[in-house]
């Protein structure tokens, strides 16, 4: 291939590469917005609402437990965020299946 043609492809290739990113900050703009919208459906605002629907005197246990819920699956979350990137560091370590 002659130098020309490499050039044009590298141009093809950097015109579809900037027009995606162009496309997916669209799309990220549009759902920080969108989020807003939907922010009574979160797990804690939906729990909120049935917890209010309960009797006064139990509301605390309900709270508690979701608060522990929701502290175990961040736990979780950094864990596997932590393993995540320790994988990254070492290229040469992989994840094994254990019979």
């Amino acid at each position: 291939m002659s130098k020309c043609w490499k050039e044009k492809i590298q141009a093809k290739q950097n015109k579809a590469l900037q027009e995606a990113r162009a496309i997916a900050n669209t799309r990220a703009k549009c759902g920080i917005s969108t989020s807003k919208n939907n922010e009574q459906f979160t797990p804690p605002s939906a729990f909120a609402k049935f917890v209010s629907k309960k009797p006064a005197n139990i509301q605390d246990i309900y709270v508690s437990m979701f608060n522990y819920q929701q502290d175990k699956i961040k736990s979780a979350q950094n864990i596997s965020r932590s393993q995540q990137e320790a994988v990254k560091k070492t290229p040469w370590m992989h994840v094994t299946r254990i019979p």
